[in-house]
């Protein structure tokens, strides 16, 4: 499985990197994340009973939770001035957090508008450079295109709020047991020892849901959005009796404290 990961990541390359390159260094995760995303995905299409994709959340996604809580972990991409700060750039944020986050996305968009961005962007950008707002230029056309409704939200809004802001949040989830009512909040994720305060980076956050009366766990298009502006949202209308789980396939790159009242 491994030598099979490893030659579906390099031949991501011809396409990511070698068709098209990044224009600068902060753009470098346009080639490892995709190749990293790339390199499972491919190899999940082919081999279905692998079932690489499940094992992409465990090892990569729920990896990338992990090491992104380190204080010195930094964004996906910032400006890059200085050639010491090009290495860190070729670290666990474009081979671990960036394909998360581009799983993220094409569950957002879902795969066929996802794919048919990706294209426009190779097309218009071959044998030539690119930025992440080339990337996400071509998406938007893509999803335009569609019959997929976005009208609250715009794609390089919602992506650059995971790509240059650091660690990632948490999804505080109050649930009214006499109502069923819902109330869901989010905060910057800190570590026990952490001593900086972040309260103001917020995320635009994908919600979704799967209900005891509505046990759909195939449906990852996102249902409500917690917004950066948002203080809470609040979901009513489940049964009080039902349970509920948010997060399906955890296709959002946060996690999830529930409280309840």
């Amino acid at each position: 499985m491994r030598v099979a990961i490893t030659a579906a990541h390099e031949m991501a390359h011809q396409w990511f990197g070698n068709v098209v390159s990044p224009r600068w260094w902060s753009h470098v995760w346009l080639n490892e994340g995709f190749a990293s995303f790339f390199e499972e995905y491919v190899i999940d299409e082919i081999f279905k009973d692998w079932r690489i994709m499940d094992f992409f959340v465990i090892e990569t996604q729920q990896s990338a939770l992990q090491i992104d809580i380190a204080r010195n972990m930094k964004p996906i991409t910032f400006e890059v001035n200085q050639r010491k700060e090009i290495n860190s750039l070729f670290s666990d944020s474009s081979y671990g957090k960036a394909p998360a986050i581009l799983r993220m996305l094409q569950h957002i968009v879902t795969p066929d508008v996802f794919r048919n961005g990706i294209i426009k962007y190779l097309h218009k950008h071959q044998f030539s450079t690119a930025s992440s707002d080339d990337l996400w230029n071509a998406l938007q056309a893509a999803l335009d295109e569609s019959d997929i409704s976005h009208n609250s939200y715009k794609l390089k809004e919602v992506m650059d709020s995971w790509l240059k802001q650091r660690h990632y949040p948490v999804v505080r989830v109050n649930r009214n047991w006499d109502t069923g009512e819902i109330t869901l909040t989010q905060e910057h994720f800190r570590s026990k020892n952490a001593s900086e305060r972040v309260d103001s980076d917020k995320w635009w956050i994908p919600l979704t849901f799967a209900t005891q009366t509505n046990p759909d766990f195939s449906n990852t298009l996102p249902t409500y959005w917690l917004r950066p502006q948002d203080k809470n949202i609040t979901i009513e209308g489940i049964d009080p009796n039902d349970w509920i789980i948010v997060n399906v396939q955890q296709i959002g790159k946060y996690t999830l404290y529930v409280v309840k009242i």
